[in-house]
């Protein structure tokens, strides 16, 4: 365990923006580097000034106003999802709005990632239906291993909460060896 469970790390979001900066991370193994850029959505702290994206520096906030179709706005500290601003369900002036929002408290701007999704049975007054939903799964580690892991789903855009939304069993089957 890194922490105690009254540690509030696992919510800061600010921890991807030090895993896709490659000014830090330059010395990491290259099998490292390679699961960071394949797992790890490119994330900054929203500030003014100039950062890196995909090796060229850019100005961030400009960055951010014109390439609001894949990009998200979250508060740094948060996981509910509540406060985020998802630039591709927006205009360019409530982007604008979001982005002056997020310049006044911590928030961070994270390049959007195509969710997992998979059916589920869905009990409904109807019977049963089978719904395409979003999968967000939650690993727990323990001593640098996964050990379990919870996932939620959710049939909308984001993994905010809906009344057919919630925590799914979640098993992990391996083959026999």
């Amino acid at each position: 365990m890194a922490n105690s469970f009254r540690s509030e790390l696992a919510h800061k979001k600010a921890m991807f923006a030090l895993l896709t900066n490659e000014a830090l991370t330059h010395k990491f193994p290259p099998a490292e580097r390679k699961a960071i850029s394949d797992h790890v959505p490119w994330t900054r702290l929203v500030a003014a000034g100039k950062t890196t994206y995909h090796g060229k520096t850019i100005d961030l906030q400009e960055f951010i106003l014109k390439h609001r179709e894949k990009l998200v706005l979250k508060p740094n500290d948060d996981y509910t999802g509540q406060g985020s601003f998802f630039g591709w369900e927006m205009n360019d002036s409530g982007w604008e709005r979001a982005l002056r929002q997020a310049m006044r408290a911590p928030y961070v701007a994270q390049e959007k990632v195509e969710p997992a999704r998979s059916v589920f049975p869905l009990n409904t007054d109807g019977g049963l239906e089978f719904r395409d939903m979003r999968v967000d799964v939650y690993p727990q580690a323990y001593r640098g291993k996964i050990l379990s892991c919870s996932s939620w789903v959710s049939w909308g855009t984001t993994a905010a909460f809906s009344t057919s939304a919630g925590l799914a069993p979640t098993f992990i089957l391996e083959g026999s060896k």
